[in-house]
C-alpha cells in the first residue's frame, strides 16, 4: 500500500492505493480517499480498513476471473473460492511483515517442507535435525538435507522447464546417491501401478514441456500445478526421487504465478497415495480434492502462524513481562 496526497479545491486529501494481481498481465489499481489532511484523527486505523476493503476486493475478483478460466473438470470438484480466500489472506499478511518475521516464516517453511517431502519417502531424519540444518546457515553438507537445500535454491533461481533442467534438479537433490543419477534405463512399479516404459521417458518429458508451455499461460494456476505433479509423477523418469523432484517443481509453479508455496503433509501420506490411484484409474475428483485441502492447509498454517506472531495482547504480555532488575 502506498500513500498520495491530493489538493481539491484548495484541500489536501491523502488518498491510499495498491495493485490487484489477477493473473499474469491482469493488475488493477484500486486507491480510496482516507479523508482530508488536517482532519484525519487515526491514519492507521483508516489504513487498516483500506487494507482489508482490499483484500476482500482481491478475493473477489480473483475468484470470479479465474472461475471463467478453469476448467470443469476442476471447478466442478473444488471450491475456486475457498483457494482464492486463503491465497489472498495469506498474500496480504506476508506483505505486511517486516524483513525478520519474513525471514523466520520463509526457515520455517522450508524445514515443514524438506521434513515432510523426505518422511513421506521414507526418510528417517527427525525434524530438529532438518531444522538444525536448515537454521545453521553455511555451504549445505552433501546429505538427503543438505542436497534438498541445494535443490531448492536451484529450482527457484536457475531452473528451466526442460528435460536438461528437471534432470539437473534431480542430480542436485540425490547427489549424495550417484547410484540413483539420470533417467532410468529400466522397468519400475510405482507402488503398485506401471508407469512410463523407460524407452518412452524422453518423448514423453518432450510431451509434457510442450503441454505445459502452452498450458502455463492459460490455465487456473493451482489446476495447472496438481496436474503437472501429476504427469510427471506418471512419468517417473528416474528410479528414486520422482516425487520429491514433483513437489520442488510444483512450489516453483506457485511462486511464479505468486501463490505461495504448499505442502504435502506425511500425514496425510495414504490420502495422497490413494488419490494418486484413483487419478489414474480416470477418477479426478479424490485427487484434486486432495491437493486442494493440502493447499489450503498449508496456507491455514501459515496464517496462524503470523496471526499469533502479531497478536498484540501477546506482544504486551511479552514486553510488560518484569526484567530481572524490577524484581528486586
Amino acid at each position: 500500500m502506498k500513500t498520495y496526497i491530493n489538493n481539491i479545491n484548495g484541500k489536501d486529501y491523502l488518498y491510499a492505493y495498491d495493485n490487484i494481481f489477477i493473473a499474469k498481465g491482469k493488475t488493477i489499481q484500486k486507491n480510496k480517499s482516507l479523508g482530508r489532511v488536517d482532519s484525519l484523527a487515526d491514519i492507521s486505523a483508516r489504513k487498516r480498513d483500506f487494507s482489508i476493503y482490499l483484500m476482500k476486493e482481491e478475493e473477489k475478483l480473483r475468484t470470479e476471473y479465474w472461475s471463467k478460466h478453469t476448467n470443469d473438470d476442476f471447478s466442478k470438484y473444488v471450491s475456486i473460492k475457498k483457494i482464492e480466500n486463503a491465497r489472498t489472506e495469506l498474500y496480504r499478511a506476508k506483505e505486511e511483515m517486516g524483513s525478520m518475521a519474513t525471514a523466520a516464516m520463509e526457515t520455517a517453511f522450508l524445514v515443514d517442507f524438506i521434513y515432510n517431502s523426505n518422511k513421506i519417502e521414507g526418510s528417517k531424519i527427525p525434524r530438529e535435525n532438518v531444522e538444525k540444518q536448515v537454521r545453521e546457515g553455511g555451504r549445505p553438507k552433501n546429505d538427503e538435507v543438505g542436497n534438498t537445500l541445494r535443490a531448492v535454491y536451484y529450482v527457484n533461481n536457475k531452473f528451466s522447464f526442460s528435460i536438461n533442467g528437471i534432470n539437473k534438479l534431480h542430480s542436485i537433490l540425490l547427489a549424495h546417491e550417484p547410484d540413483k543419477l539420470g533417467l532410468r534405463k529400466e522397468k519400475v512399479v510405482a507402488g503398485d501401478e506401471e508407469v512410463a516404459r523407460w524407452e518412452d521417458i524422453k518423448p514423453k518429458l518432450k510431451a509434457l514441456m510442450e503441454w505445459f508451455a502452452v498450458a502455463n499461460k492459460t490455465w487456473y494456476p493451482p489446476e495447472l500445478t496438481f496436474t503437472f505433479y501429476y504427469k510427471l509423477e506418471r512419468i517417473h523418469p528416474f528410479v528414486d526421487g520422482n516425487g520429491r523432484v514433483g513437489r520442488l517443481i510444483m512450489n516453483r509453479i506457485l511462486k511464479d504465478h505468486r501463490y505461495h508455496p504448499m505442502i504435502i503433509w506425511n500425514k496425510r501420506r495414504q490420502a495422497h497415495m490413494t488419490a494418486f490411484k484413483s487419478f489414474g484409474k480416470g477418477q479426478n475428483e479424490k485427487y484434486f480434492k486432495f491437493m486442494a485441502e493440502q493447499f489450503t492447509k498449508t496456507h491455514e498454517i501459515y496464517l496462524e502462524k503470523i496471526q499469533k506472531a502479531f497478536d498484540l495482547e501477546s506482544q504486551m504480555k511479552y514486553f510488560l513481562e518484569p526484567s530481572e532488575y524490577n524484581l528486586t
